[in-house]
This record gives C-alpha cells, sequence and structure tokens, in this order.
C-alpha cells in the first residue's frame, strides 16, 4: 500500500486524532503487528479493496488506492462536503 501518511484528512465527523494514530507509512500486512487487527477484506465495487481493521477498541474501513487516486477521491470528498 502507498504511503498516505502525507495526505491531509479534513473530512466533516472524522476524528483526525484517531486517523492519525494509524501506522499509515507502513503496508496494511504490517499493521496487525503494530496493534491494528484486520477484521475483513473485500474488494469494493469499484474493484479496490477495502480492509476492514479494528485499533484501539475503533473499528475503521481503509480503502486501498494508489497515491493519486486517493488524493483525488480526497478532493471530491472535500468539494462535496463543501
Amino acid at each position: 500500500m502507498a504511503d498516505l501518511s502525507r495526505l491531509e484528512f479534513r473530512l466533516p465527523g472524522a476524528d483526525y486524532e484517531r486517523l492519525a494514530g494509524l501506522p499509515w507509512s507502513r503496508p496494511l500486512a504490517d499493521w496487525p503487528a503494530l496493534g491494528v487487527w484486520t477484521l475483513r477484506r473485500r474488494v469494493g465495487e469499484g474493484r479496490h479493496p477495502i480492509h476492514f481493521v479494528e485499533a484501539g477498541g475503533e473499528r475503521y474501513a481503509i480503502k486501498e488506492l494508489a497515491p493519486a487516486l486517493a488524493e483525488r477521491e480526497l478532493r471530491t470528498f472535500e468539494f462535496l462536503a463543501e
């Protein structure tokens, strides 16, 4: 998985402190050793893998994308939020 640590999350309702605590600079395969457990993995409608993980009692859905596509999706979400 790409290094997403440089992306800024600015979506309404998101708990940025918790999101920032996830090990974004590491491949998802390394996350269990860092205390983030994979609950399930499936392929989304757009055929991108979606990983459902748990860390610190919180559950997250993480969509695996190339950095350029992830940045484009975040820009789209920010635009829609405005």
